[in-house]
């Protein structure tokens, strides 16, 4: 918990100062991509981490690595205060306060069987309906749900599928089970 809090200072930071420089798509872009490289690259990870390495020797590596100044000056001043390891976290809040900027909503619905386009199509339509913002769909199949839709908008969810309402009924039988 304490550290999504301390995260999220950083993203707030980092977000604060991208309006002045009218970057902010291309800060993002950069932190993102070198989060994805801190999490994927365990090699680098370790010699980022490692407390026996030289300051100059990181921050020349992470120039290497990042172009946007912005996003490299961010990363030296995360690596300074030993909080790099937060990164991931720091991207995603980053991430998610542009989209929020951009009138940018996520959802991800989960189905037993994949929607077609026309389903998915009329899906989004009503969720930007719904919240008054562009919806970003990510889907994901779940053969276990059995039938209908499990809705995640936010920290928000609908749901809707047969496995949901089967243990609705379950709990409502305190539990008695066939």
């Amino acid at each position: 918990m304490r550290e999504r809090v301390i995260a999220r200072r950083y993203a707030r930071a980092l977000f604060g100062l991208t309006p002045e420089s009218g970057r902010t798509a291309e800060v993002v872009a950069a932190t993102a991509a070198f989060a994805r490289l801190f999490e994927t690259e365990t090699d680098l990870r370790r010699l980022l981490l490692h407390p026996g390495v030289a300051g100059d020797v990181k921050t020349a590596l992470v120039g290497r690595l990042v172009a946007d100044e912005t996003a490299r000056e961010f990363l030296t001043v995360m690596m300074a205060k030993h909080r790099l390891v937060l990164l991931p976290l720091v991207a995603a809040e980053l991430g998610r306060m542009y989209r929020e900027a951009e009138g940018v909503v996520e959802a991800e619905v989960a189905t037993a069987v994949p929607l077609d386009g026309e389903m998915e199509g009329a899906l989004r339509g009503a969720l930007e309906r719904l919240t008054g913002k562009r919806v970003e769909l990510t889907r994901r199949l779940e053969p276990a749900l059995i039938g209908g839709v499990r809705l995640r908008v936010g920290d928000r969810v609908v749901d809707g599928t047969v496995a949901g309402y089967l243990r609705e009924i379950r709990e409502a039988m305190g539990g008695v089970s066939a």
